[in-house]
């Protein structure tokens, strides 16, 4: 009934990412999410690469061209404010390791970055890095 909508803020009429979604909106952002974590993987011109493929992330061979078996195994997000997750970032997106987790519990599941480290854990991951490199 529009007489109804006039009484609701526009911002809050078309707002998709709170609330339960429905089946149409659950797909699509599933297939959203398969499809940005397959480029963030495999394709070397997107900006992200260089955190996720260039690390030795990938994903799931059987995943990688199957949407259905990725979301059998994750299923469809029930919430709008989920997006995927890694459960342990230094793995790909593998079977255990995949979650539909929300931005609070992402943020808390960060990998630590290099400039938080001492002057002496910078050096020794370097030199790990490099004799891995040439071994």
């Amino acid at each position: 009934m529009k007489t109804v909508d006039r009484f609701i803020p526009r911002s809050s009429r078309h707002r998709t990412f709170f609330g339960p979604l429905s089946g149409y909106r659950s797909r699509k952002k599933a297939l959203s999410a398969w499809r940005g974590a397959k480029q963030r993987c495999f394709n070397p011109n997107l900006a992200e690469y260089k955190n996720y493929g260039a690390r030795g992330i990938t994903m799931a061979s059987r995943w990688v061209q199957d949407f259905d078996a990725f979301v059998a195994h994750v299923g469809y997000p029930i919430r709008g404010e989920v997006s995927l997750d890694r459960i342990d970032n230094d793995r790909g997106y593998v079977p255990g390791n995949v979650r539909w987790a929300t931005f609070v519990e992402q943020q808390r599941n960060r990998r630590k970055g290099l400039k938080y480290r001492t002057k002496a854990e910078r050096a020794a991951i370097a030199a790990a890095s490099i004799a891995e490199v040439r071994s």
